[in-house]
C-alpha cells in the first residue's frame, strides 16, 4: 500500500499516540533510525485482544461495541482533512453522547430515582441522566463526584451545543474546535464510566 503525504502524517501521529500509551515501543536496533522501528508491547497485545485501546474504550465496549466505533469514527474524522470530515466528527460525537447517556440512564430508571422531580413537564433532562450515570458508576461515587460531573457537563453541554451547530452548519467547521469538543466528550465519559 502506498501512503500519500496526509496518510503518512496520520500514521505518524497514530504511532506516536500508541507509543505514548505504551502499546508499542521503539526497538532501538537500527543505527540510522533507532526510534522509527517499533514493536508491540504486552499491553498492546492485550489491547488488541480486548478490542479496546484505553480504559474508556473498554468501558464503552462493555455498554456496546458500537460505542467504541462511534468514538473512533469521530476522532478519525476530526483528524482528517477530507471535505466535510469535521461536520461528520461533530455528528458522531453528538450521537455518541446521546446514546451513551440513554444506555447509562434509561428513562424508567431516571424516573424511579427518589430525587427525580418532573418539573420539566415530565421530560427527563440530560442533567437527570448525568446524575444517575455517576451514581451507578462501578467505582462508586461521592457528592463531590456529582458536583465535578455537573461542572464538567456544563462545559460539555456548551461543547455539545457547538457540535449540534456544526453538524447542521453550512459554514466552515474548524478542526481544532471539533477536537476540543471531542476531548471534552472523552473527559465527561471517563468521569462517568472509568
Amino acid at each position: 500500500m502506498t501512503f500519500d503525504i496526509e496518510e503518512r502524517a496520520q500514521a505518524y501521529r497514530c504511532a506516536r499516540e500508541l507509543q505514548d500509551a505504551g502499546l508499542i515501543v521503539a526497538e532501538y536496533r537500527d543505527l540510522t533510525n533507532p526510534e522509527e522501528w517499533r514493536v508491540i508491547t504486552d499491553d498492546g497485545r492485550e489491547a488488541l485482544k480486548r478490542g479496546a485501546l484505553d480504559p474508556l474504550d473498554a468501558a464503552l465496549g462493555a455498554l456496546s461495541p458500537a460505542f467504541i466505533e462511534m468514538r473512533r469514527g469521530a476522532w478519525r474524522a476530526a483528524n482528517s482533512s477530507l471535505p466535510d470530515a469535521q461536520r461528520q466528527a461533530a455528528h458522531s460525537a453528538r450521537e455518541l453522547v446521546n446514546q451513551v447517556f440513554h444506555a447509562l440512564a434509561p428513562d424508567a430508571e431516571v424516573r424511579a430515582q427518589p430525587n427525580y422531580s418532573s418539573q420539566n413537564d415530565g421530560r427527563i433532562t440530560r442533567r437527570d441522566r448525568y446524575k444517575l450515570a455517576v451514581r451507578n458508576r462501578a467505582r462508586g461515587w461521592s457528592e463531590t463526584d456529582v458536583e465535578v460531573l455537573e461542572k464538567a457537563t456544563d462545559l460539555m453541554e456548551a461543547q455539545r451545543t457547538k457540535l449540534d451547530s456544526f453538524a447542521h452548519s453550512r459554514n466552515e467547521v474548524f478542526g481544532q474546535t471539533v477536537q476540543d469538543a471531542l476531548q471534552t466528550v472523552d473527559m465527561v465519559l471517563r468521569l462517568m464510566l472509568v
